[in-house]
């Protein structure tokens, strides 16, 4: 029996979720997310210059980023680095990974997601 639907069409998220984790040997990773399907993290590294930096995951994983392959929510769009004013590095962001020809990397940050 599937979950029941909330009204967006998306599945209803049992609260039992991160100890049903634990409890199956699975990872954090349902802890680790935000709304919005967003995993949080803190950015250890902030090149301005260069436009890259990286992200550390709730994990412990460092995951590098680099405009202008990376999106940032609510930013602007054009230039060379969009929405590159929007982050300091120590922020804690929502983000979210795709693969790449350079291995795992963040693909979309959203500096909203700091709740």
């Amino acid at each position: 029996m599937s979950p029941p639907d909330r009204p967006g069409g998306r599945p209803e998220i049992d609260d039992d979720e991160p100890a049903a984790a634990a409890e199956t040997g699975g990872t954090d990773e349902a802890q680790a997310q935000l709304a919005g399907n967003f995993y949080r993290g803190l950015i250890v590294f902030l090149d301005r210059v260069r436009g890259r930096g990286t992200i550390r995951s709730y994990s412990g994983r460092e995951i590098h980023f680099e405009f202008p392959f990376v999106q940032v929510v609510g930013a602007p769009l054009g230039g060379r680095a969009p929405g590159l004013d929007r982050l300091k590095q120590g922020d804690t962001v929502g983000f979210d990974v795709g693969w790449t020809s350079k291995g795992l990397r963040v693909t979309v940050i959203n500096p909203a997601a700091s709740g």
